[in-house]
């Protein structure tokens, strides 16, 4: 499996794919299709809270040497932000611009009070990343006795559950709580696969089973959307999946657990590739949605969006890389 400890191949790939859904989703719901579409955006959202979930504890797990304390967290901190809130501004400031929202909403949304449209994510993973060293210290205090840690994790998941019913969700809610158990599930995925030996090198399940457990995890999502819930079981065309965030994560959990096993998607190069610019693409993506939706043709309308938005992903992350690494510099990260 090629690994290291900052990239996963196999989970690049579904990132890649998860960014696809989104923006795809996006583009269709602004169609004459658009019902069809409803709440599949979030489909792709949900894997990348469990990434983050994953990514928190997996450096941590393969490199048990490797350590976080108290005086990690403002580099810890720093980190984030830098990678996460200038793009997070400017897409408000682009949104502000082309009027999709208002000054109101744009001051709102940089001080993190609520993200407009799609935009409610970026505040939910500033939060979870508010919160995260406290469960990577837990971890690490609890690294040689693994089972307290996820006994610890199994409590705060139950509790989330019971607290935070997904039938009270309100849709793109902006308070981490509702999601916490979905960064959990990440966390979860992280130790069963590395520290509990799911899979690797091992000989004890074949190829076969694993491609059986992410078929499996597919064929959930794909029974769950609006156009078969419709076509095959008569259901109306509702937002039935708004709120479906703990069920979709389970099915991305064993398309994780699969794709993983059976290292599926490790060359998907246009993935690998994407998968750079997954968080600009999510941030831009919109903008060009809503200022074309209605100009054009369905198909020129995908084609135009996709390309401007690839284009402006592409020419910000070379901006806030340069602008990034020269702030690391400047503080000796």
């Amino acid at each position: 499996m090629k690994e290291t400890i900052d990239r996963i191949e196999w989970l690049d790939s579904l990132k890649g794919i998860a960014c696809l859904i989104v923006v795809s989703m996006h583009i269709l719901s602004k169609t004459e299709y658009g019902a069809y579409a409803n709440g599949c955006g979030k489909i792709g959202v949900w894997l990348f809270m469990i990434s983050a979930g994953y990514m928190l504890l997996y450096p941590y797990i393969v490199d048990e040497n490797k350590s976080f304390n108290i005086c990690d967290i403002p580099k810890y901190y720093c980190k984030r932000i830098i990678k996460i809130y200038p793009g997070y501004v400017l897409a408000l400031g682009l949104m502000l611009f082309v009027g999709i929202i208002d000054f109101k909403e744009t001051i709102e949304g940089i001080a993190l009070i609520s993200g407009p449209y799609h935009l409610w994510f970026v505040p939910v993973i500033m939060q979870f990343y508010v919160i995260s060293p406290l469960f990577l210290m837990v971890f690490i205090w609890f690294r040689k006795k693994i089972y307290i840690f996820v006994l610890v994790l199994v409590t705060v998941l139950v509790l989330d559950i019971y607290l935070f019913r997904f039938e009270a969700y309100p849709e793109n809610s902006n308070f981490l709580l509702w999601y916490l158990s979905v960064f959990i599930m990440g966390m979860f995925l992280a130790i069963i696969q590395n520290k509990g030996g799911l899979f690797g090198d091992s000989m004890f399940v074949s190829n076969v089973v694993y491609d059986l457990i992410w078929t499996i995890g597919i064929c959930l999502i794909i029974l769950s959307t609006p156009i078969i819930r419709h076509g095959l079981f008569g259901y109306e065309l509702d937002n039935y999946l708004q709120n479906k965030y703990f069920y979709i994560s389970i099915c991305w959990i064993l398309i994780c657990i699969g794709v993983g096993g059976s290292h599926r998607l490790e060359n998907a190069v246009f993935l690998k590739r994407i998968v750079p610019y997954c968080y600009e693409i999510y941030l831009f993506h919109f903008v060009f949605v809503m200022c074309l939706m209605g100009k054009m043709a369905s198909v020129p309308f995908a084609i135009t969006v996709l390309i401007l938005t690839l284009i402006l992903s592409y020419v910000w992350r070379s901006i806030s890389l340069h602008i990034s690494m020269h702030i690391y510099r400047h503080l000796k990260f």
